[in-house]
């Protein structure tokens, strides 16, 4: 029944964008465990106390499978599912205004690693993204809070050794390990 429900919600979403879904093999069994998850059931190897961190190739639906789930949330309202969304770029240009929201909420962050992480600011850098997730990942500890990622870069190219500009340390990447079900999609570009 899950299942079917988070289809449905897929193809709301679809509908509203204009494509279909084409569902290749690692899709179909991302729709399964994301199903499962939403609507509150165990599934094998998956910590219904973590969040998720999906990571592909650009358009192969991420980003929609998030939609989906959010819509899905929404509508079978499992207590402790629901989140908001917020695209990583957004946070780079509004972070130093109150985003206390970022740690008492459960949210989905879009397009991790899309731009540049390091944001200067009256000399400094900073990067606001390391310490959204060092707050999260403490918050976490002491109430159910998930956080939820997509990116096109794979989790591991964050490490301090990955590459990409703004790359977070080694502490936070840690924690990650607590925060987060891990999961790799390959599929083609709907777009």
């Amino acid at each position: 029944e899950a299942k079917a429900q988070f289809y449905d919600c897929m193809k709301r979403i679809g509908k509203r964008k204009g494509y279909r879904w084409d569902f290749y093999p690692d899709l179909k069994d991302l729709c399964s465990i994301m199903a499962a998850y939403f609507s509150g059931n165990q599934i094998q190897g998956i910590d219904l106390h973590k969040g998720f961190f999906i990571s592909g190739p650009c358009g192969c639906g991420k980003t929609e499978l998030f939609r989906s789930a959010q819509l899905m949330s929404s509508i079978v309202q499992v207590p402790g599912r629901f989140f908001k969304t917020i695209d990583t770029e957004r946070i780079m240009g509004d972070y130093l205004r109150s985003y206390d929201g970022f740690f008492t909420d459960n949210w989905y962050f879009d397009d991790l690693g899309n731009t540049s992480l390091v944001k200067k600011e009256w000399g400094n850098e900073i990067n606001p993204m390391q310490q959204i997730f060092s707050r999260r990942s403490r918050n976490m500890q002491s109430r159910y809070l998930v956080t939820h990622v997509s990116s096109n870069v794979r989790p591991e190219s964050f490490g301090p050794s990955g590459g990409v500009p703004g790359i977070f340390d080694d502490r936070v990447i840690s924690r990650w390990k607590e925060m987060f079900n891990f999961i790799s999609i390959d599929g083609p570009d709907y777009r």
